[in-house]
């Protein structure tokens, strides 16, 4: 690790750690046994930039708070993603119309839904993501 953020526990027991500095995620099981870890720093909307809040679904699917960041000029935008169990990215949640300054952390509802909060507007923010 360097930085580990957040944590957060799925429906078959998996510790999944958001790991900031690493620009990545971790899981690992009930023992604490490294299962696997994705992600990278980067600018595609897979990638991740120092990643916060984290929190799962009763599907399985990780929800992701990233902060964003600058380097050389270049902006990368703070965003929350949706990934597969496995690490796979499934999409980028809009929050067009209601953007998010500084998401830190994250919680999902059963009905589609990821409440946020951002330390910078002093809020919390609701999506839809399913």
């Amino acid at each position: 690790f360097n930085q580990p953020y957040f944590v957060c526990v799925d429906q078959e027991d998996n510790i999944i750690v958001s790991d900031k500095l690493n620009h990545r995620v971790q899981v690992f099981d009930k023992c604490l046994t490294f299962k696997h870890k994705f992600g990278q720093k980067g600018r595609q909307p897979q990638d991740m930039w120092s990643p916060h809040g984290v929190s799962a679904d009763s599907r399985g699917n990780i929800v992701l708070a990233n902060l964003g960041g600058e380097t050389d000029g270049v902006g990368h935008s703070t965003k929350l993603q949706v990934f597969r169990p496995d690490g796979t990215w499934v999409s980028t949640i809009s929050s067009d119309g209601d953007k998010l300054n500084l998401p830190h952390e994250v919680a999902v509802t059963e009905d589609g839904h990821v409440f946020v909060s951002d330390a910078s507007d002093h809020c919390i923010r609701k999506y839809r993501y399913m």
